[in-house]
């Protein structure tokens, strides 16, 4: 009985780093953009905070609902606005990164539900350098007025 005691807590030990790492990015005022019914591609927005003491970089992400998630920065060039996609997204320790329309973005392409409404959410996985992961549920909303609502081509991979 000892033994097994001693093993939980040598285990606990083990795991509290890891998830104290999971824990170190916040994230605030998720959304994706609302589609129309023949787009293929969405995006999603957020502010990243990072509160612990080491730069920390998203590197991918997931979705049930779609068939791929990459993350994109919108770019103009010779005055023509693209999508470059991004190996990585830094998030220097202590800071916060904005994903906004017009600038960085979580990129939510092939979709593989019904059209997303206003109300609907998508269920997105983000993943970290560090191997940790974070489940959000994020409401789908129409964009904003002066939030640029090109979002669905000229995309560079």
């Amino acid at each position: 009985m000892l033994r097994k005691c001693l093993s939980l807590v040598a285990l606990s030990a083990c795991l509290l780093p890891w998830s104290a790492m999971a824990d170190t990015i916040d994230v605030h005022d998720a959304w994706v953009r609302e589609m129309p019914a023949v787009a293929q591609h969405s995006a999603a927005y957020m502010v990243l905070e990072n509160n612990g003491e080491e730069t920390r970089e998203l590197v991918g992400g997931s979705s049930p609902q779609f068939g791929r998630v990459e993350i994109h920065e919108s770019v103009e060039e010779d005055g023509v606005a693209r999508m470059v996609k991004q190996e990585s997204l830094r998030i220097p320790a202590g800071e916060k990164v904005v994903l906004e329309p017009g600038g960085y973005h979580v990129m939510l392409m092939r979709r593989e539900v019904d059209a997303l409404r206003d109300g609907d959410y998508v269920d997105l996985e983000l993943e970290f350098d560090n191997g940790a992961r974070k489940m959000l549920r994020v409401p789908v909303r129409k964009a904003e007025a002066g939030h640029g609502g090109h979002h669905g081509g000229h995309h560079s991979h």
